[in-house]
């Protein structure tokens, strides 16, 4: 297992759904078509036979079963809709192998790609591609293919720019197990209003049309190229771009369009990450495979890209997820231009193609696992209007460094242990770790890196994070643990073939907060692990100039534990603390000899604590006065200093009243 710090997360009952068992579909293939379908199924041993994935950003979910569709709303377990590829429709013998969605910015509707493979005794097979609308509950439009498909990815406009495929209205690629790579033109305006048609006639078609697609060579001449492009269109067939082979052709077993580059990765069955360029159809960078014994391939089966927050190059990180069946490794790449383009719309993107190279390898699990997924998650921070000069630079850049977040989510299931797990990478903390390579050092755990446990013992079908959930550690201190990703918070969604489950991770400064809302005065007991905990996520109280790496005496840590209950509105335990500590009754008689508490030690902290404020504050507006040049400089730093010491002083003066109200 990675080297890191694992928390276990506890299955969130408001969040969790039971789905309800899907039905027999209207003319579905009797036990004897299914039999040979299962028999065909087993000729394809890489096609799954239930599998799901979470769309609509985390509002739906699809789960498919041999040639059955089903979608169901994740807020309510209903099921939206659900379609069978059977033979009374015009499918014989097919089983969907991959599901895209189309277009996940439209709030409007929904659309799906699915990848069906045909299992045909008369023929060698092929693939079907069929564009299904959800809230239709039809086919829009289905494509044979003469290729054994395994990947398919939606190319969005932005990712069109600049190339042939700008003309096309929609964009798909389609991987295969050939190695070969095709840009297919969904023409999704006219489909949807054929459809919208089909649907109003007085009697319904019951088949679906399946259409063959006109496919042509990146390598034809331009004037070509749009020649077919026209033909197609008006002989209403789809059209498709075949582009750049690959060398030693190899099965494509993952497809990632990168809007950045206006660029496609491709990962290989032999663990090889391949770069096109979309511009030009063409291959920029073709990877080496990842060492492994006894020449194992590693192919790989997921992938994702993350932008840095603030790096002066024009570069991106590729991460990519090599599935060996004995072992599972998440390998990092860097892939860096030499220059930003900025468009008058808004968008930019990266040209001239310099070099790609794996910087970060990490050994995931040494055992037989199953992959679940790889996302990104990016929040480019906006700064301040004040920390904006007049010329449109950024003066301040530390509060747009911590306020953004650039992290990966790697989920896998671990078999032996019976484990989903979830593993963050925060690309911020790496490079404040100066791009340490993992094994560098074997004795400490990467900062970089946190690792959770899904209380669930069966495999996942796919694993989502809330990007919109995602939040640093809110707080006036701005120690390094407090942007560690364990001091994220998030909520995420855990599919499973028969309900989904919510799980909500709080961050670790907040489990602590919450452990000292939750307490009594019997925390002072034992008030070693407390302390602890306040220590290793650094819940350190203002003005405070503990050594962590020192040792404490008893009253120190006292001090500490009330300081850190005052400032994070821990009020319950404070007032427990002063009722329980006033009558001197706490625990039995012996309270104060076993552990030195006594009323006095609340009110001697209550005064050293104002007393430490106060002399803050009177020496930040002195320095202030004596160094600042701008008066409304000095001006805003004593009113905000001023703000929250007296909010704290009146909240310590409350708690002296309590105290004296009980001893009288």
């Amino acid at each position: 297992m990675i080297r890191t710090e694992w928390y276990e997360l506890a299955v969130d009952g408001g969040r969790t759904l039971k789905f309800p068992t899907m039905g027999p579909q209207p003319g579905e293939p009797k036990h004897t078509e299914q039999s040979d379908i299962t028999a065909a199924t087993e000729v394809y041993s890489t096609v799954p036979q239930q599998y799901g994935g979470i769309i609509k950003r985390g509002a739906w979910c699809w789960i498919s079963t041999g040639n059955v569709l089903e979608i169901t709303a994740l807020r309510t377990g209903q099921t939206i809709a659900t379609y069978g590829f059977v033979e009374p429709r015009g499918y014989e013998n097919c089983c969907i192998r991959c599901v895209e969605e189309l277009f996940p910015q439209n709030n409007e509707t929904v659309l799906l790609a699915i990848s069906l493979e045909c299992f045909s005794a008369a023929e060698s097979g092929c693939s079907l591609v069929a564009i299904y609308s959800i809230e239709r509950n039809q086919v829009l439009s289905c494509m044979e293919l003469p290729l054994h498909i395994t990947a398919l990815a939606f190319v969005s406009s932005n990712c069109c720019r600049r190339s042939l495929l700008q003309n096309f209205d929609g964009c798909i690629a389609v991987g295969s197990e050939e190695g070969v790579i095709l840009l297919l033109d969904l023409n999704i305006n006219k489909l949807i209003n054929t459809c919208d048609e089909r649907l109003k006639a007085p009697i319904g078609q019951l088949t679906d049309d399946i259409v063959k697609c006109r496919i042509v060579d990146y390598n034809l001449q331009l004037a070509e190229i749009h020649r077919t492009f026209r033909e197609a269109r008006q002989d209403g067939v789809n059209f498709g771009l075949q582009v750049e082979a690959i060398n030693d052709p190899c099965a494509v077993q993952s497809l990632l369009p990168i809007d950045l580059t206006l660029g496609l990765a491709v990962g290989t069955e032999d663990g090889r990450l391949i770069l096109y360029d979309l511009a030009e159809l063409q291959i920029v960078h073709n990877g080496g495979r990842l060492p492994q014994p006894q020449r194992r391939l590693a192919p790989i089966v997921k992938m994702s890209y993350i932008e840095p927050v603030d790096d002066p190059r024009c570069c991106l990180y590729v991460w990519a997820l090599h599935d060996t069946n004995v072992n599972l490794t998440a390998v990092m790449h860097t892939v860096v231009y030499d220059k930003r383009v900025a468009e008058d719309d808004g968008f930019y993107y990266f040209e001239c193609f310099c070099a790609a190279a794996s910087c970060l390898v990490l050994p995931l699990e040494d055992k037989k696992c199953v992959p679940i997924g790889c996302q990104s998650i990016n929040k480019l921070a906006f700064p301040s209007p004040h920390n904006i000069s007049l010329n449109g630079s950024i003066f301040n850049k530390t509060e747009a460094e911590e306020n953004g977040y650039c992290l990966c989510a790697i989920s896998w299931y671990s078999p032996q242990e019976e484990k989903n797990k979830l593993l963050i990478f925060d690309l911020n903390q790496w490079y404040r770790e100066e791009m340490r390579n993992y094994y560098e050092d074997s004795t400490t755990n990467p900062s970089y890196l946190a690792g959770y446990v899904l209380s669930k013992r069966e495999c996942a079908l796919s694993l989502y994070v809330d990007p919109n959930t995602v939040a640093y550690f809110n707080t006036l201190q701005r120690f390094e643990e407090h942007f560690y990703p364990n001091s994220l918070s998030f909520d995420c969604t855990l599919l499973h073939t028969d309900s989904s489950l919510g799980y909500t991770w709080l961050g670790a400064q907040n489990i602590v907060i919450s452990m000292l809302r939750a307490s009594n005065s019997s925390i002072f007991l034992e008030p070693e692990m407390c302390f602890k905990e306040i220590l290793r996520t650094r819940l350190l109280p203002q003005f405070c100039e503990l050594n962590v790496d020192s040792t404490f005496s008893r009253l120190a840590i006292y001090e500490t534990i009330l300081s850190a209950a005052l400032e994070h509105n821990c009020f319950s335990l404070l007032r427990d603390c002063a009722k329980c500590w006033a009558d001197g009754s706490f625990m039995g008689c012996n309270f104060t000899a076993t552990t030195g508490i006594s009323l006095s030690t609340l009110t001697d902290w209550l005064w050293k604590r104002a007393n430490i404020r106060k002399c803050y504050c009177g020496w930040l507006a002195s320095a202030c006065c004596q160094k600042c040049s701008l008066a409304s400089i000095v001006i805003v730093s004593i009113k905000v200093c001023a703000t929250v010491n007296v909010a704290q002083l009146c909240r310590k003066s409350e708690r002296q009243m309590y105290i004296i109200r009980m001893k009288i």
